[in-house]
């Protein structure tokens, strides 16, 4: 019998921009990454960001799930208050990585300003979700400041069995 859910790397297949904010003064991301292994990619993302990443932010996280008929949009919706206190709890190691390597302190907030984040070795691994659905999915992630749209991120990924280390 087929696992089909459990422990789980992340394999990102895209990550890009979902273009500026309604207003066109956003957050732009415009990524590249290259495969380093089954779970690991460098990423190299340049980042104009008009405003300081901090509390005041929110962020609304959208996937859609792969099924046999297509895609199943709004599989998982959740929208997160105090964006820098969740990255901090969902993605702490992560965040801190990517911001040591754009040569930024690794704490929020973090201020408003062009960086580039370089050759990032961005393992996905999210300690505080120990087991999820294999699957593919595309995640949209929306940034929100006074309830306006600033920045957005999309991927598709494939959730796949954890891979035993020695």
């Amino acid at each position: 019998m087929c696992q089909k859910f459990g422990p789980f790397d992340i394999d990102v297949r895209t990550l890009e921009n979902c273009g500026q904010s309604t207003y066109g003064d956003g957050i732009v991301f415009t990524p590249h990454f290259k495969k380093y292994n089954r779970s690991v990619f460098v990423v190299t993302c340049p980042v104009h960001m008009p405003y300081d990443l901090d509390d005041t932010m929110e962020c609304v996280v959208d996937m859609a799930v792969f099924t046999n008929g297509g895609w199943k949009e709004n599989f998982y919706t959740q929208k997160f208050y105090n964006l820098c206190t969740t990255m901090k709890q969902f993605a702490g190691n992560l965040m801190k990585s990517m911001l040591k390597t754009a040569g930024l302190k690794t704490e929020c907030p973090v201020l408003k300003g062009n960086y580039t984040v370089k050759d990032w070795p961005m393992a996905l691994n999210v300690d505080v979700i120990p087991a999820f659905y294999y699957n593919r999915y595309k995640w949209r992630v929306k940034i929100y400041k006074s309830n306006r749209m600033v920045g957005c991120l999309r991927s598709l990924v494939d959730v796949i069995p954890k891979k035993k280390r020695p």
